[in-house]
């Protein structure tokens, strides 16, 4: 593991691998906040953010290094990612009463709740979301996953 940032409350409980996504969505306290490199063996490399404020919880593993991956498409796909997710927090912030984005690998969903108390909950990967540079307003307007789905291959 390679911790590139972290606040004290990360450091104390590193949530690192897929096994303690529930743990972290239930138990990681406010102020909890982490990004780096986590990996071992030839193939299980990723590169996460985890991040907890009393309005979200963020728990991303992106692929990320191992020997069989192609490194230039990863880091394409990584740098696409960071840069859509700060925008999408900072509208998130001011839409949304609670918000949880989860990607562990590809095994993702997004679950938000409006300041107008709408709620939507999706299985999509943060990557089809940055691919689209989805906002909170345009998945508030969808409502099912097949909507979703369809809209991100438009």
């Amino acid at each position: 593991m390679q911790l590139l940032f972290g606040t004290a409350a990360a450091l104390e409980h590193p949530y690192r691998v897929q096994p303690e996504v529930e743990d972290f969505l239930r138990d990681a306290p406010e102020g909890h906040f982490a990004i780096g490199f986590w990996g071992h063996g030839m193939q299980s490399h990723v590169f996460y953010v985890q991040r907890v404020e009393p309005w979200c919880r963020v728990y991303l593993r992106i692929a990320y290094g191992g020997v069989y991956s192609d490194h230039e498409e990863q880091a394409l796909k990584l740098h696409r990612v960071l840069h859509w997710l700060s925008e999408f927090l900072r509208e998130a912030r001011s839409r949304c009463r609670h918000l949880r984005l989860v990607d562990s690998m590809g095994d993702a969903q997004l679950k938000l709740e409006s300041i107008d108390g709408d709620e939507a909950f999706f299985r999509c990967s943060a990557d089809q979301m940055a691919c689209k540079d989805a906002r909170v307003s345009d998945l508030l307007e969808v409502r099912s996953d097949l909507q979703l789905e369809r809209w991100l291959m438009e």
